[in-house]
């Protein structure tokens, strides 16, 4: 079931323009997430491929294992924020798109981590 929750992403941008959201990941207590990205990102966050539209560089906050707060770490508690840049291109035309996002992570308690999950998100972009 779900160990989490989120705020509903709704955007307002022109073509060609770059906006900035952030979206909040709550944890419960007595869990933490355990991100499960590759390379250089420790979490994997992601939209289904639309034309025109596209991701910059995601970055991911929040509070660590250890009680610090601290930026793109691998495991957090209480609450994880990731700072998505949305990117546009000038020939996108004006109306709602509906992206639909994941983040892959594990759900961990102290004793054990369950099985790796993507929880799927919408972002509703009205373009102007």
């Amino acid at each position: 079931g779900d160990v989490y929750k989120r705020q509903v992403i709704q955007m307002t941008t022109v073509a060609g323009a770059t906006l900035v959201t952030e979206v909040s990941f709550t944890i419960p207590d007595d869990y933490h997430l355990q991100l499960t990205g590759t390379g250089s990102d420790p979490a994997e966050l992601f939209i289904d491929p639309v034309n025109g539209i596209s991701l910059g560089r995601v970055k991911y906050k929040g509070i660590s294992m250890d009680g610090r707060d601290k930026s793109n770490d691998q495991e957090f508690a209480d609450e994880l924020k990731v700072t998505m840049p949305v990117i546009t291109s000038e020939q996108l035309k004006s109306g709602v798109y509906i992206l639909k996002g994941y983040l892959r992570f594990h759900a961990c308690t102290e004793l054990q981590c369950l099985s790796p999950d993507t929880y799927e998100f919408n972002v509703h972009l009205s373009v102007m």
